[in-house]
């Protein structure tokens, strides 16, 4: 074997586990995509301690390993993610959740309103490929793999 190949061979080896480490959600938090924007104007009060606003883009909760996904406080990570509303509501205190429609329901880290408290508010999460075009690349990274 060449030493091109076998640098070729080793490289898809490498990228190949690097692949398989984010599709099992171990490296997720490594790619995240640009934060959206949590516009004062945007957001509407909830019930209790909630606040909620729709994002402009989906986020494939379902998907995502949940301790990935952020909601900062001028810059301060409050990592409160809960699946259940209730505890926005009835705690607050920076918890969140994201619900299926990508609307998401949170509070401020001090219980205040969002709308008049001045600080700037932004998500982050992992990117993650819809199924079929995730799907596809696996099988092209295969087929490449093989050519080798």
């Amino acid at each position: 074997m060449s030493i091109v190949r076998r640098n070729l061979w080793a490289a898809w080896i490498c990228i190949t586990l690097i692949l398989c480490a984010e599709r099992w959600n171990a490296f997720t938090g490594a790619w995240s995509t640009n934060p959206i924007d949590i516009l004062a104007s945007d957001v509407q009060p909830g019930n209790g301690f909630a606040y909620e606003t729709k994002l402009n883009r989906p986020v494939a909760v379902e998907r995502i390993c949940l301790n990935r996904i952020c909601l900062s406080e001028d810059r301060e990570v409050m990592a409160r993610f809960s699946p259940r509303r209730i505890n926005v509501d009835k705690v607050g205190r920076g918890i969140f959740t994201i619900q299926k429609d990508s609307t998401l329901v949170f509070s401020a880290s001090d219980n205040s309103d969002p709308r008049t408290n001045g600080r700037k508010y932004f998500l982050r999460y992992p990117m993650v490929f819809a199924r079929p075009i995730g799907r596809a690349l696996e099988i092209l990274w295969v087929f490449l793999g093989s050519l080798i």
